[in-house]
Protein backbone atom coordinates (compact mmCIF):
# COMPACT_ATOMS: atom_id res chain seq x y z
CA UNK A 1 0.00 0.00 0.00
CA UNK A 2 1.36 3.37 -0.90
CA UNK A 3 -0.58 5.46 1.62
CA UNK A 4 0.49 4.61 5.18
CA UNK A 5 -2.05 7.05 6.66
CA UNK A 6 -5.07 5.12 5.39
CA UNK A 7 -7.72 4.32 7.98
CA UNK A 8 -9.08 0.85 8.63
CA UNK A 9 -12.43 1.88 7.18
CA UNK A 10 -10.84 3.26 4.01
CA UNK A 11 -8.81 0.08 3.59
CA UNK A 12 -11.97 -2.01 3.96
CA UNK A 13 -13.74 0.09 1.31
CA UNK A 14 -10.80 -0.29 -1.08
CA UNK A 15 -10.66 -4.02 -0.38
CA UNK A 16 -14.38 -4.32 -1.11
CA UNK A 17 -13.88 -2.46 -4.39
CA UNK A 18 -10.99 -4.71 -5.37
CA UNK A 19 -13.01 -7.83 -4.63
CA UNK A 20 -15.95 -6.53 -6.66
CA UNK A 21 -13.63 -5.73 -9.58
CA UNK A 22 -12.09 -9.19 -9.45
CA UNK A 23 -15.46 -10.89 -9.17
CA UNK A 24 -16.78 -8.83 -12.07
CA UNK A 25 -14.47 -10.68 -14.43
CA UNK A 26 -13.96 -7.71 -16.73
CA UNK A 27 -10.31 -7.10 -15.83
CA UNK A 28 -7.54 -8.31 -18.07
CA UNK A 29 -4.90 -10.61 -16.61
CA UNK A 30 -2.42 -7.82 -15.85
CA UNK A 31 -5.02 -5.60 -14.21
CA UNK A 32 -6.45 -8.56 -12.30
CA UNK A 33 -3.02 -9.49 -10.94
CA UNK A 34 -2.34 -5.90 -9.90
CA UNK A 35 -5.76 -5.64 -8.25
CA UNK A 36 -5.21 -8.97 -6.49
CA UNK A 37 -1.80 -7.84 -5.16
CA UNK A 38 -3.33 -4.62 -3.85
CA UNK A 39 -6.17 -6.59 -2.24
CA UNK A 40 -3.67 -8.84 -0.45
CA UNK A 41 -1.82 -5.78 0.89
CA UNK A 42 -5.10 -4.25 2.07
CA UNK A 43 -6.13 -7.52 3.69
CA UNK A 44 -2.82 -7.74 5.56
CA UNK A 45 -3.18 -4.13 6.73
CA UNK A 46 -6.72 -4.79 7.98
CA UNK A 47 -5.67 -8.00 9.69
CA UNK A 48 -2.75 -6.27 11.44
CA UNK A 49 -4.99 -3.39 12.49
CA UNK A 50 -7.57 -5.79 13.93
CA UNK A 51 -4.88 -7.77 15.78
CA UNK A 52 -3.60 -4.54 17.32
CA UNK A 53 -7.11 -3.56 18.40
CA UNK A 54 -7.62 -7.03 19.86
CA UNK A 55 -4.43 -6.70 21.91
CA UNK A 56 -5.58 -3.33 23.21
CA UNK A 57 -8.97 -4.71 24.21
CA UNK A 58 -7.38 -7.70 25.91
CA UNK A 59 -5.77 -5.44 28.51
CA UNK A 60 -9.11 -5.53 30.26
CA UNK A 61 -8.81 -8.44 32.63
CA UNK A 62 -11.24 -9.93 35.06
CA UNK A 63 -10.52 -8.79 38.61
CA UNK A 64 -10.77 -10.79 41.81
CA UNK A 65 -14.30 -9.53 42.43
CA UNK A 66 -15.47 -10.66 38.98
CA UNK A 67 -15.47 -7.13 37.61
CA UNK A 68 -13.29 -5.82 34.85
CA UNK A 69 -10.02 -4.10 35.71
CA UNK A 70 -7.70 -2.27 33.38
CA UNK A 71 -4.18 -3.62 33.05
CA UNK A 72 -1.22 -1.64 31.74
CA UNK A 73 -0.89 -1.75 27.98
CA UNK A 74 2.58 -2.21 26.53
CA UNK A 75 2.67 -0.32 23.22
CA UNK A 76 6.08 -1.83 22.39
CA UNK A 77 4.23 -4.91 21.09
CA UNK A 78 2.43 -2.91 18.38
CA UNK A 79 3.66 -3.21 14.82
Amino acid sequence: MEDKSISFEEAMEKLDGAIRALEGGSLGLGAAMQTYEQAVKLLRFCHTTLESAERRVSVLLEGEDGGMVEAPFDTADET
